[in-house]
């Protein structure tokens, strides 16, 4: 049930077998055993309950505020080409460079944000399912679309994904009370 996402079943469950062993013809000491296990399950459920939820509060915050940063890109985009400090004043100033071809990734760069924007919607649909690979896999989309503009801002916003990329899925735990039920 804990691979299933269905937590409350599962403390229901354990609550049920809690207040039904005593109707098993069992050894004081092994039903006291057996209290203090699904005690202890109900406990480490509880727990990872709790600790999923804050995580999901953390990812979501920063998945709102990248959220909202896409959707300012594409409503006031401020371009800033990535310069490197040590170049001097005029270098900086002036940049001389042949037109093979037209920068299509910044005339397309509306749509690009928009489509990051898409894929992140699906990305945070992903995560709240429990879909951890379809989500690592739409953070990964997001970055090789971010990729292709190459101004400062979508730099910021990759480094922002990477720090919601890093963060890992806590194990489900194992029940020790179905381990001594068997």
């Amino acid at each position: 049930m804990l691979q299933q996402q269905q937590f409350t079943a599962a403390l229901d469950k354990l609550t049920r077998l809690d207040q039904n062993l005593e109707q098993y013809a069992l050894a004081a000491p092994l039903k006291q055993s057996l209290h203090q296990v699904i005690a202890k399950d109900h406990q480490l459920i509880q727990h990872f309950v709790s600790e999923r939820i804050a995580q999901q509060i953390k990812v979501d915050a920063l998945i709102q505020q990248l959220d909202a940063a896409l959707a300012q890109e594409l409503h006031a985009p401020q371009l800033n080409a990535s310069q490197a400090s040590g170049k001097s004043f005029w270098q900086r100033w002036l940049v001389i460079e042949p037109a093979k071809q037209p920068a299509t990734a910044l005339m397309q760069r509306p749509l690009i944000l928009k489509e990051a924007q898409l894929r992140l919607l699906i990305a945070q649909q992903a995560l709240k399912q429990g879909q951890y690979l379809e989500y690592q896999k739409s953070l990964t989309e997001i970055i090789q679309l971010l990729n292709q503009i190459p101004d400062e801002k979508s730099r910021q916003l990759i480094q922002n994904i990477q720090k919601i990329k890093g963060f890992t899925v806590l194990p489900t735990p194992s029940l020790n009370t179905r381990a001594l039920l068997g």
